[in-house]
């Protein structure tokens, strides 16, 4: 096999998660809603098409996705694990060989959907990977910010099914995002939890 170079964008705004923490102040996080709903659709699209080339990501967390003028970059394909991003069949099956596939990758989509409305990365009050996964495997999962649209919480509830058949297709959470951003009465969402 022989060598390849991939060349990679420059990313002027970090990762998502530097993004994200730019928007703190005083330990409060605030953002616009139609800006979440548009980094949500675009890292939506940027996943639906590695799905399309049978490429499934299985690494999407915030650090990954990467920033440039406020649009998201997908980076940084592998193995290495954050593990509150991590679909629970993994832990549940450890050990054994467990095929990741686009149901992984829309388990950690909807951590990704649910960190876009807290500004914080999930369990950040827990330090160690195990007791993640641990409280994953249990079913455990992070409550929905105060103010968020109970349209929005749909969605990433449903992507966090335990069950993957039960997780929703990249298609039908758009059409959801689209929907739900000509419903918006809110402008911003506003997390004080920090």
């Amino acid at each position: 096999m022989g060598n390849f170079i991939m060349v990679l964008q420059f990313a002027n705004n970090g990762s998502l998660r530097d993004y994200l923490q730019s928007k703190q102040q005083e330990g409060v996080f605030k953002n616009s809603w139609s800006e979440i709903i548009q980094i949500a659709k675009e890292i939506i699209f940027g996943l639906k098409h590695l799905h399309e080339k049978e490429i499934i990501h299985e690494n999407l967390h915030s650090k990954n996705i990467l920033m440039n003028d406020g649009k998201p970059l997908i980076a940084d394909f592998g193995t290495s694990n954050m593990a509150a991003y991590v679909d629970p069949q993994y832990f549940i099956h450890y050990g054994k060989e467990v095929e990741r596939n686009e149901r992984s990758d829309i388990y950690s989509l909807g951590v990704l959907l649910w960190e876009l409305t807290s500004g914080t990365p999930p369990f950040s009050g827990l330090t160690n990977d195990y007791t993640i996964a641990i409280r994953i495997s249990r079913g455990d999962r992070e409550e929905m910010i105060p103010g968020t649209l109970q349209g929005y919480a749909d969605i990433y509830k449903n992507c966090w099914s335990f069950e993957p058949e039960n997780r929703p297709k990249l298609n039908d959470i758009l059409s959801d995002l689209d929907r739900l951003s000509t419903e918006i009465s809110v402008e911003f969402i506003i997390n004080n939890r920090i």
